[in-house]
């Protein structure tokens, strides 16, 4: 369930990497450019850091490899990358400790945060209220839902209306494919949308390259780094805010909550937030967000 929450970003993200060559273009995906980001550690947010994490010197941060660029993902070398963990790091360098990357199961998210296994998930997580009973939410972006087509190939598509009588691709069991089937009710006779359940974003794609599908419906994160990837997709028309996603930090952990929540407004209010999330993983201004809430979660 928690990567349908995350809006299909997993199946359709973790295709970036291999994009173009799985879509049969001559040209190759670019890589991020590095943020110009430069971290020290600020004693007065270090500092209200509890005792075992001061002593211990390492934040251990979960996230989900699976997800996919932009947010996690695994290169060739076995190296953990994307933006969750590289905002993960800033905040680490701002509390003065060394960030210890690893993947799991999104699954194994909250057991290992209630246990002490890991102190902080990262990875495009929905800030849920269903979640608050265990977890608190550092709330540091705004997800959304984006409509892809093939640049140049836009045959008019724009709000989802509009998809109406057009072949749309989607991860099947996801949000998207969901709301496809509501739009589909208020499509006039004869126009509904012919909805292509896809089971992988690898296939979905190809379908959009190759004009099999008109449109695909993603996460407004995915599309966004695919669109940066590659001039072979365009995003149209508006995407809409869904919520917040955030970071995850067991109920019981006040004193890392507070000092991780001050770590992330400083770096939102020092520009470096924007350099990672922005500049090198490419997400729009309005998927980012202008302070750090917490526990604004979706009645869910």
């Amino acid at each position: 369930m928690r990567t349908r929450t995350r809006l299909a970003a997993g199946a359709l993200g973790a295709l970036a990497a291999v994009l173009l060559t799985a879509c049969g273009s001559g040209s190759t995906a670019s890589s991020p450019t590095p943020a110009p980001v430069n971290v020290s550690r600020i004693a007065q947010i270090a500092d209200r850091l509890p005792a075992d994490l001061k002593s211990k010197g390492t934040l251990t941060m979960v996230t989900d490899t699976t997800a996919g660029p932009p947010i996690a993902y695994k290169t060739d070398s076995g190296q953990i990358e994307g933006m969750e963990p590289d905002l993960a790091k800033a905040v680490g360098s701002v509390l003065g400790l060394k960030v210890d990357v690893v993947s799991a199961s999104s699954t194994a998210f909250i057991p290992g945060l209630l246990s002490r296994r890991y102190d902080v998930a990262m990875s495009g997580i929905a800030d849920l209220k269903s979640r608050e009973a265990q977890v608190n939410f550092v709330d540091y972006y705004q997800s959304g839902v984006a409509t892809m087509v093939r640049a140049g190939s836009e045959d008019g598509i724009s709000t989802n209306d509009t998809l109406c009588g057009k072949k749309v691709g989607v991860i099947e069991g996801s949000y998207q494919e969901n709301t496809m089937k509501e739009q589909n009710k208020q499509c006039p006779p004869g126009k509904l949308i012919d909805i292509q359940s896809f089971q992988d974003g690898n296939t979905m794609l190809q379908a959009l390259s190759t004009g099999r599908v008109n449109a695909v419906q993603a996460s407004s994160a995915s599309a966004a780094y695919m669109v940066k990837s590659s001039a072979q997709f365009k995003v149209v028309g508006p995407t809409p805010i869904l919520g917040y996603s955030g970071a995850e930090i067991a109920k019981d952990r006040t004193e890392l909550f507070d000092a991780f929540t001050a770590a992330m407004t400083y770096l939102l209010e020092n520009g470096q937030y924007k350099a990672i999330l922005g500049d090198k993983w490419g997400q729009p201004e309005p998927n980012l967000v202008t302070s750090i809430v917490t526990n604004h979660g979706l009645n869910r």
